[in-house]
């Protein structure tokens, strides 16, 4: 029985060291790891604390479609040019803020500024190929439907890059109430397969317009009158000699006052990258100057 006791205490102090043995090895072996880390340069992850974020200031629609660009990760290239034929084309410019004296209700009206690109620049109304009866090409009965019905948006929603829109919805103010699905299902799916191509050579257009004498003519006049003549005059010493004999003037009377809305000018042939008005102009035939002066409204309601 003693001996028996002896050998249990013997046992038991064996285990003991063994066990003292095993901390010892994993002790040692943990620092081994520490001193791999320190000697390879690697550093525990500090800790983080998340800072309460900075109150935004409100931005506008243009800077949120600025931003929308640069922070977007879609690959424009997708959206590849596409080669289209040369065609009979109205382009159709507005004055926004007389066309926003009749259209008050509109969200691109109610939105309007006098900072804003459109209060002194014109804006894309629509590119129409011609003749007036080339609409709705391969364009489903509903969507024709609920296009003459004014149910725009519930037409399906353009297709462009990302660019694009943010061009778009600077030159174009109506896209606040859909007008760019209007004008694509009515008249850019008879120009092009894509709305990409379609409103990038119609933004092409315009920036040619924006950047010439028109514009300069419009802007150092408002709250003036402008006539037919002198419009046209601008077109020439814009982009050649008989351009302005393809341009159309569009006014709307707003109580005593007539009211300068939209300029429309014929062109004929392949619009691309870089469009030469004159060249194209000189390919369509002269048309009646139409209205024959009116003021060149200011932002706001008179």
């Amino acid at each position: 029985m003693l001996r028996h006791v002896s050998f249990d205490a013997s046992a038991r102090r064996f285990v003991l060291t063994c066990v003292l043995a095993l901390c010892a090895i994993l002790a040692l072996s943990a620092c081994q790891r520490d001193v791999l880390k320190v000697d390879s340069g690697e550093k525990p992850a500090p800790q983080v604390v998340e800072a309460a974020p900075a109150p935004q200031e409100p931005i506008s629609d243009e800077e949120a479609a600025l931003k929308e660009v640069e922070n977007s990760t879609v690959d424009d290239s997708a959206f590849r040019a596409e080669t289209v034929p040369a065609m009979a084309l109205v382009l159709a410019m507005s004055w926004q803020p007389g066309f926003c004296e009749t259209r008050p209700k509109k969200s691109e009206c109610q939105s309007q500024t006098a900072d804003r690109y459109d209060a002194n620049h014109f804006t894309l109304h629509g590119l129409w190929p011609q003749p007036r009866s080339k609409v709705y090409c391969g364009v489903s009965k509903t969507n024709v439907s609920r296009d003459k019905n004014g149910n725009w948006l519930d037409l399906p929603a353009v297709q462009t890059s990302v660019a694009t829109k943010a061009r778009l919805d600077r030159i174009m103010p109506g896209t606040r109430s859909s007008l760019d699905r209007h004008e694509w299902i009515k008249h850019g799916t008879c120009y092009s397969r894509t709305a990409e191509t379609y409103y990038r050579d119609s933004l092409a257009l315009m920036d040619k317009i924006n950047t010439s004498a028109v514009q300069r003519l419009f802007s150092a006049n408002i709250g003036q009158t402008l006539n037919a003549n002198q419009i046209r005059a601008a077109f020439d010493d814009s982009f050649g000699r008989g351009t302005g004999e393809r341009v159309r003037v569009a006014c709307k009377r707003d109580g005593n006052r007539l009211l300068i809305t939209e300029l429309t000018l014929g062109l004929n042939g392949v619009v691309g990258a870089d469009p030469d008005i004159g060249r194209l102009a000189s390919r369509s035939r002269p048309i009646s100057a139409g209205c024959p002066g009116g003021i060149v409204d200011p932002v706001g309601l008179q």
